[in-house]
């Protein structure tokens, strides 16, 4: 196996082990951001890797997480459905209708 195949398929389980965890520790997340594995997501979960350390920072630090990972394109909407997960709908688009990588679509 080569190199670049093996590095593929290292990557591709790792993205199935994160999907298959935050189902598990935050299943609301995958409804805010479905693709799990962009900047963004991955910047929010390292600075909270639970739920309940999302709950407990501040308003300010998770906005400032969000809006730079994000280079300002998400911000005090998505911080609300993030800590009201319940009334998020199933299929929730970024505010604007913007992906994280600038495209329209989703997140």
């Amino acid at each position: 196996m080569a190199a670049r195949e093996r590095l593929s398929l290292l990557r591709r389980g790792a993205m199935t082990q994160l999907r298959s965890l935050l189902q598990v520790v935050f299943p609301e997340f995958e409804a805010i951001f479905p693709l799990v594995t962009k900047k963004t997501p991955v910047a929010l979960l390292r600075a909270f890797p639970t739920p309940e350390d999302l709950l407990q920072a501040s308003k300010a630090r998770v906005l400032r997480v969000l809006h730079s990972a994000s280079r300002g394109h998400l911000g005090a909407e998505t911080y609300e459905w993030l800590v009201s997960p319940r009334t998020a709908p199933a299929s929730v688009r970024c505010p604007r209708g913007t992906r994280s990588d600038g495209r329209s679509g989703r997140c």
